[in-house]
């Protein structure tokens, strides 16, 4: 199958302004994650890094992000490390017109 590979930094920022070129940034942590069939679309996020999947249990508390530019951030989350994680409504994001517009 062919899968549209949407730059994650590039699509948060909005634009490729302050975003170095996904040429310049891929390294060997860099990673393509593919999106679920489920969800309708062709898909891969590419990624500068991975840090694992987090269960529930594994946070502090949460804190609900009201951005109505970015609707499928759901909310940013604290582990027990200190770290601050976003959640993401992947499939929010898959409606998202600027995500599906594969020329942009």
């Amino acid at each position: 199958d062919l899968q549209g590979v949407i730059d994650w930094a590039a699509f948060v920022e909005g634009s490729t302004q302050g975003v170095l070129p996904a040429a310049e940034r891929v390294t060997s942590e860099s990673r393509l994650v593919c999106l679920s069939p489920a969800l309708g679309v062709n898909a891969a996020l590419l990624v500068d890094r991975l840090m694992g999947l987090r269960q529930p249990g594994d946070f502090l508390g949460a804190q609900p992000i009201a951005d109505p530019q970015q609707p499928f951030m759901r909310q940013t989350l604290q582990d027990n490390n200190g770290q601050w994680w976003t959640e993401l409504d992947l499939q929010m994001l898959c409606a998202d017109e600027r995500f599906l517009d594969v020329a942009a």
